[in-house]
């Protein structure tokens, strides 16, 4: 039951979704955005989205601007949205790059989300990657996410927070 009410960020008040991003991380900063698979369960009250990749989350935290579900990954959307102009214009543009890319397959749906490019003054940039040190009680390695965590943007900005284990000190 506590899994679920955390989850539903009714436990904490961590606002940061970090996803667990092998390709999206590059993919945000070529894009701008974070694709993942429709329907995914998030938290209320996101602000920010940053990515664990390489062992460590990442020292881009992105500002959240837009959140679409469910949005057909073809051509024909692509150049409705366009023309729509503003945020649907980004989807767009979003969904072209994808198809053209061949990294998702055109037809189906996907979960979008616009975020604050790695140069805008809404993303933070931490002063280094947080590093994963966890490990399980036998000394392996434990991934800091699977899917996504959660964490403050107070906890990710602290001087001193170098370590995934210092996020939980802090």
């Amino acid at each position: 039951m506590q899994a679920l009410f955390d989850n539903d960020g009714l436990l904490t008040t961590d606002e940061v979704a970090i996803a667990a991003a092998g390709l999206a991380y590059d993919e945000y900063l070529d894009t701008g955005a974070y694709i993942c698979q429709p329907r995914r369960s998030f938290r209320d009250g996101l602000t920010h989205m940053g990515f664990y990749a390489q062992q460590a989350n990442q020292p881009e935290v992105a500002r959240i601007e837009a959140r679409e579900d469910r949005v057909p990954f073809t051509y024909v959307e692509a150049d409705r949205s366009e023309a729509n102009g503003g945020i649907d214009a980004r989807i767009g543009a979003v969904i072209c790059g994808a198809l053209d890319a061949g990294v998702l397959e055109e037809g189906e749906e996907y979960m979008v989300f616009l975020l604050s490019g790695s140069e805008v003054a809404a993303t933070v940039v931490l002063e280094a990657p947080v590093v994963n040190n966890k490990v399980t009680a036998s000394g392996r390695p434990w991934a800091w996410t699977m899917s996504q965590g959660y964490v403050s943007l107070a906890k990710l900005c602290m001087p001193g927070a170098r370590r995934a284990s210092d996020l939980e000190r802090l």
